[in-house]
């Protein structure tokens, strides 16, 4: 998890386990950088359930393999991104990152990231 942490704030605080992480407000981001240069971004995640998904995994309903895990998704560790609505709105599933590639409204600054897999 901390080479994940590590891509979007620079560094990896440490952290050399998968546990449950939560990373304090004070503590810029990518998402800080971008927004203050006025760059849209977005993050999107293969199979996490909806937008703004902050749990801890997702299985899959008929296989109970873990699909989507939080430890692959970096800024919903940092709570300068969980604790603002606005930010959490612009972490989506595939489904939303393929609508918003149809529709050609991706972000300027992308980041997909797939599951764990099966």
């Amino acid at each position: 998890m901390g080479n994940y942490v590590a891509a979007v704030s620079g560094d990896y605080f440490g952290i050399n386990h998968d546990d449950y992480t939560e990373i304090p407000s004070n503590t810029s981001t990518i998402a800080d950088v971008l927004e203050d240069a006025g760059i849209s971004w977005g993050e999107y995640q293969e199979d996490m359930p909806y937008t703004g998904f902050t749990g801890f995994e997702y299985e899959n309903p008929e296989t109970r393999a873990n699909m989507y895990v939080r430890k692959h998704n970096p800024l919903v560790i940092f709570n300068s991104v969980t604790e603002r609505k606005e930010r959490l709105a612009l972490i989506k599933n595939t489904t939303l990152f393929l609508e918003d590639l149809d529709s050609k409204k991706l972000p300027q600054w992308v980041s997909f990231l797939p599951d764990v897999g099966e």
